[in-house]
């Protein structure tokens, strides 16, 4: 199982001073510490050293020092936050998904928007176990959203995919997508909450998604995350 502990620069002092304070806060209480100590028995090695450097990288790209120079806001929040993260590593996610967990724990460091720790909780709840190539499928719907707003059907106001938006968000990549497998894709996002199943008022009948809240608290941190693995 390939590192990506290897692929990164050695943590900084401070970043390692932040995710230490996490693990301190969690062996701190015995019902956590019994699921931290199980956790270090039954995980990979390599596993457990990757995830720490997601957090870690995140914690240096945004350029955060030391928990002394948060505020009490933002320090209460980053730690209920990093708790429900340390359930999600516990419980065996996927690593993809533990990226955008990541970076939208590490949001919260940086912006009032996102100090909210319910936002993570509502997204590893939505994306729970979510796969791959379903990821992938949710940064795409980004250009999506963009194909049809640029199209003479969009009227300014309601904006909505279907399939074939979706499926040349994909071509533009040099990528194939049957249209099944595009009405797969957005039917799982619909059915997770990610997408509103809606009509479309310049068409009778049909399945059109619409952008909504859930959405919109997640859609930048998958789309990084994506592109961060393409990359990678």
């Amino acid at each position: 199982m390939e590192n990506l502990a290897e692929k990164l620069p050695s943590p900084t002092e401070n970043a390692l001073a932040i995710w230490g304070s996490v693990e301190s806060l969690t062996k701190g209480i015995p019902v956590l510490s019994d699921i931290y100590n199980a956790a270090d028995q039954w995980l990979l090695q390599p596993k457990i050293s990757s995830i720490r450097s997601i957090i870690v990288q995140e914690i240096e790209s945004r350029g955060i020092g030391v928990l002394g120079e948060l505020t009490d806001a933002q320090k209460r929040a980053f730690l209920e936050s990093a708790f429900l993260f340390q359930t999600r590593v516990n419980s065996g996610e996927y690593e993809h998904n533990l990226r955008v967990l990541g970076k939208l724990l590490i949001d919260g460091l940086v912006s009032e928007q996102h100090a909210d720790p319910g936002v993570l909780g509502r997204a590893s709840r939505r994306i729970e176990m979510v796969s791959k190539s379903e990821l992938i499928a949710l940064a795409r719907t980004v250009r999506a959203f963009e194909i049809y707003e640029a199209s003479k059907e969009y009227d300014g106001h309601w904006s909505c995919i279907h399939e074939s938006e979706l499926i040349e968000s994909y071509s533009e990549n040099g990528e194939d997508l049957s249209a099944f497998a595009a009405q797969e894709f957005l039917h799982e996002l619909g059915t997770r909450g990610l997408l509103t199943l809606g009509g479309r008022p310049s068409r009778v009948g049909g399945n059109f998604y619409y952008k909504n809240a859930a959405y919109r608290e997640i859609i930048e941190a998958a789309r990084k995350s994506v592109a961060t693995g393409e990359a990678s």
